[in-house]
């Protein structure tokens, strides 16, 4: 009789190790899953692009770039810029429809033509750019 209870005890031990295994990865997969699922597919990519130049302001010496973000959301990003002025903006909020957002160019790199090309930053990923020339006559 004593054989058999410990045959009995040996299996419900080895049926329950292996049923805790069992749950124990199910539940480590499903977390995995879950993590994994909200963490790339849980924000929306901004939808922002570079239309084009729309003024040039000698006395400020700024030319404004007019943004357009056809997304829900605002978003707040890094503006880079290189070629005749290398310059970064940070902070950049940039609300659903149009923005012009102001670059430093001085005066005289505006008489002689000035070509840059614009990046927009989020989250350390480039999402538009465009090279651009500013000039006046």
């Amino acid at each position: 009789m004593g054989s058999d209870n410990t045959v009995l005890i040996a299996v419900v031990v080895i049926v329950a190790v292996v049923a805790a295994v069992v749950i124990g990865l199910l539940f480590a997969y499903g977390l995995g899953f879950m993590g994994a699922h909200m963490g790339h597919g849980g924000e929306e990519k901004p939808r922002i692009s570079i239309d084009d130049i729309s003024i040039i302001d000698t006395s400020q010496e700024k030319v404004y770039v007019r943004v357009i973000s056809t997304s829900d959301k605002t978003y707040v990003v890094t503006v880079r810029v290189e070629g005749c002025v290398s310059k970064t903006y940070n902070n950049i909020v940039i609300e659903p429809g149009v923005k012009d957002i102001a670059i430093d160019i001085p005066f005289q790199k505006l008489m002689q033509g000035c070509q840059f090309k614009i990046y927009i930053i989020y989250n350390n990923e480039v999402i538009a750019s465009k090279t651009l020339q500013a000039k006046i006559s």
